[in-house]
């Protein structure tokens, strides 16, 4: 068998969890991946490892694609133009994209979009590969019709949260989102993540199981044609809606393109349970943690059907759709495949998971995020 590599640095009490990282290695077909701690603060595991991957062995500053963990990364960078009185939460989109008012839209508030709760959760007059060109989906967004009635349900903003929240950015800031949350949050951070791909030869290619281009095909070509708004999710995708395609690797679609890290991403989670506040830098006020934070909405997803707690563009534990452990209080994000980071602000406790490998509900596993990531956490609040 080929041996297992495993870099590792951590404190003794969270042996169990460095443990149980490497038997998703042994014993569960992990073949690339990382986690990090913080607590209090501190770095308290930084762990990183590889099995037969494609990729070669795991590097100390590899990144992954993380999909939909990005969300929340993202979605700070709203806060962030709140606090500096660049726009209001409270205020409808079209007070600063007076374009997306056509088609019923006029009372969506920025906040019913940080929520998903706006009822633009697709997007009409798309075709596949769409997703990729971001005048395009602006266009295509401002002409889309809402599913509902703002503020009335969930449903979850799987694609169309970046260039919504992104195309806020741009239109307040003049910044693209990738470039806005590069300067404003990674560098000062000194974050390994962004919300596009990097081109530095340290990201990784993934390993996406059954998703295939030509199911991708189907899904924007056949289904999308289909009356039912469920089917219309990944119109404007297609084939190349993976993060191993060029496509994908050359355009910001911030709900998804995110990358990084276990490090960078535990890390910003860290900053955000130390009032904002990361050694010398002060990033944002307590406050703005406090909004971001805090719950607007909880109810079914109307999606995927299951209970969801919502805070203003992070999500709230909710263990039907994912468990961030035992604290209700945890936050955080996770995205398609299994990575997620997340904070227990009651513990002072920041973690993230990355991996190449993804995870796809299946017969034997049909969570949200898979058996690989339920074991890392069980064993993070049994070491902590």
């Amino acid at each position: 068998m080929t041996k297992i590599q495993l870099e590792s640095k951590f404190e003794p009490e969270f042996k169990a969890l460095v443990e149980a990282f490497r038997d998703n290695f042994a014993q569960h077909g992990e073949t690339g991946a990382a986690i990090a701690v913080y607590q209090k603060g501190e770095l308290v595991v930084n762990a990183y490892g590889s099995h037969q991957s494609a990729n070669g062995i795991w590097r100390p500053a590899d990144r992954v694609c993380t999909m939909s963990a990005c969300k929340a990364p993202l979605a700070f960078c709203i806060h962030l133009l709140a606090e500096r009185g660049l726009l209001n939460l409270d205020a409808y989109v079209s007070d600063y994209w007076p374009e997306f008012s056509s088609h019923g839209k006029a009372k969506i508030k920025v906040a019913h979009v940080l929520n998903h709760t706006s009822g633009v959760a697709i997007v009409d007059k798309v075709k596949a590969g769409d997703v990729f060109h971001w005048q395009t989906m602006v266009t295509a967004l401002e002409q889309t019709k809402p599913l509902h009635q703002p503020g009335e349900k969930i449903v979850y903003h799987a694609v169309t949260y970046g260039h919504l929240l992104g195309e806020l950015i741009r239109r307040v800031d003049g910044r693209m989102p990738t470039q806005f949350f590069q300067q404003e949050v990674a560098e000062p951070l000194d974050l390994n993540y962004t919300l596009s791909h990097f081109d530095d030869g340290h990201t990784r290619w993934v390993n996406e199981g059954k998703t295939s281009p030509k199911l991708l095909w189907f899904y924007a070509k056949v289904l999308a044609k289909l009356p039912y708004w469920k089917l219309k999710y990944f119109a404007p995708c297609g084939p190349n809606y993976s993060p191993n395609a060029q496509a994908w690797r050359h355009a910001q679609a911030p709900a998804v393109t995110g990358e990084g890290s276990a490090l960078g991403l535990a890390k910003f989670y860290a900053m955000l349970i130390n009032q904002g506040r990361w050694q010398q830098q002060q990033i944002c006020q307590q406050q703005t943690v406090n909004h971001f934070i805090t719950a607007t909405i909880e109810g079914q997803e109307q999606t995927m059907g299951r209970q969801w707690r919502m805070a203003s563009g992070v999500m709230l534990n909710s263990p039907e759709m994912v468990s961030f452990g035992s604290n209700p209080n945890a936050f955080g994000h996770f995205g398609m495949g299994g990575a997620v980071g997340f904070a227990d602000p009651d513990r002072e406790l920041a973690f993230a998971y990355v991996t190449e490998k993804y995870h796809q509900p299946n017969k034997t596993d049909k969570s949200m995020v898979g058996y690989r990531l339920e074991r890392l956490i069980a064993a993070l609040y049994q070491s902590s």
